[in-house]
Formats: C-alpha cells, structure tokens, sequence
C-alpha cells in the first residue's frame, strides 16, 4: 500500500512539472521579441558580415523586432545565416526576457585568389570558397599569375568538392589549396612567403617577404620535402648579408637547391 501512494505521489508530481513547464513554454512564446543579439564567437578580431547584415539576411518581408516568438522560426533564421559563404557556424535561440539571441563564427581565409582579369576570391583553412567583403579586407597570402578561375562566391561551394562543371581549372586550385595551407599552418613560412605565383606552365613561384629572390617552386609533389631543403638552404647557406645575393632558388630539382647569382 505505502509503495503504492509513493508512486501515486511522484506521478502526480511530474504531471505537476510537465504542467508548469507547459504554461511556462506557452507563456514565452507569446511574448514579444523586444531586441536581436548578434555577438561573433570566433577570435579573429574582424568581420567580414555586419550585424546590419544580418539583420536584413533573415528578416525576408517581415520584421522580427515585435513579433511574438512562436511567429518566429528559428530553423528557418539558423539556414538563411548559415547559407551565407563567410559563416562557418551559428546558433540561435530564444531567451525568457524576450531577446533573441545569434551566435556565429566566420570562415578564415587563408589565401586570397586574384584571377587574370583582377577578380578575386577567399579560400578558407577548410577549403570554403569566400567571397570579398566590404566590411573587411584580410592581410593573407595572395595567389595570381595565370589563374583563369572565376568562382560564384554567392552559393557555398568547396574547393575539394570542385567539377568542370564549376571550373575547368579545379586542378590548378585544389593544388593552390593545398600548398597556401601548408605556409599557413607553418609558423615559419607563414611569416617568410607573401605571394604565390602561378606561371604560364601551371607551376608556382613563390615570392618571399625577406629578400629580393624568387624561389621556383614546381608543382606540390614531394612539398615538405621541398620546404624542408628550402629551409635548411635559409639556415645554412644564406646569411643576413646574402639574402639578396641571389635572383632565383630553384627547388624543382631532387636532393638540390639550384641558385642564380645577380
């Protein structure tokens, strides 16, 4: 009998709580959103979308501001904010005093691409295709020369997932990706190489910050290999009077550096 009445006593209770979380629920989805928090959860310190930005992206043909919170669905905001090409992320809920609240992070170019006819687009450390941004303008590494490429950067494509279909030359840019990654995430040659050029044989030239060279790359085969001579090339065989000794380093050959004196 006594097992009995406890269980009777916490059905009761949880009816009790699912009642109250009920009302509670009903009750902040007819309040009224008074303010939209935007806030940028990344570390980069930049922002390549404004908050007005925004604000226009998902309020379509009717404003949020005033509108009761079951009117607002919150699915349909997270898809429009997260379609755009300089969002890598975002989250957005609703609070009980009546704000609603987006959090999102932005995609990190990691090299800026500029075609033969000027025009230029991001690629992110994932490979996202970025569009320019007004807002924002990176100081990353540039890669141009005889790149054809053009890119809709309006839809969200990746440079991986690239066809002929949206580029024929996919190829030249998933090795371009590949190799600006690689400078990227190397703490040394992210602060040595400014530029990556591409020749009219598809091969790339690269363009230091330090001294008056240029270093003939070839093609990505065999890249930490090559970095890895290049580097003990700098250490060793280049010292702070000769670093503009010579006019060309040439990597394309194995187990060698090949240089020209000016």
């Amino acid at each position: 009998m006594l097992k009995f009445k406890n269980i009777l006593l916490w059905t009761i209770a949880c009816l009790l709580i699912f009642v109250t979380l009920g009302f509670a629920v009903s009750s902040h989805n007819k309040k009224k959103c008074i303010k939209i928090d935007i806030n940028f959860k990344d570390s980069l310190n930049r922002n390549f979308i404004g908050k007005g930005d925004i604000i226009e992206l998902i309020k379509g043909d009717r404003e949020i501001l005033g509108q009761k919170f079951d009117k607002i669905n919150i699915s349909e905001i997270e898809k429009k904010i997260f379609n755009h090409p300089v969002v890598k992320k975002v989250e957005v809920f609703k609070t009980i005093d009546g704000v609603l609240k987006i959090e999102l992070f932005q995609r990190n170019p990691i090299v800026r691409v500029v075609n033969v006819k000027n025009e230029s687009f991001y690629i992110d450390e994932e490979g996202e295709i970025m569009p320019l941004s007004d807002k924002y303008n990176a100081r990353v590494l540039v890669a141009n020369g005889w790149v054809y490429s053009k890119i809709n950067t309006n839809e969200a494509i990746n440079i991986l997932n690239l066809t002929k279909k949206h580029n024929k030359d996919k190829e030249l840019l998933i090795k371009l990706y590949y190799l600006a990654k690689f400078i990227y995430t190397d703490k040394f040659w992210k602060a040595q190489i400014e530029q990556i050029y591409v020749n009219n044989g598809k091969e790339f030239e690269l363009i230091p910050r330090v001294g008056a060279h240029i270093i003939f790359f070839g093609g990505i085969d065999n890249l930490e290999k090559k970095f890895r001579k290049l580097r003990i090339f700098y250490k060793k065989g280049l010292s702070k009077k000769n670093w503009n000794r010579y006019k060309f380093i040439n990597l394309k050959f194995d187990n060698q550096v090949v240089c020209t004196k000016r």
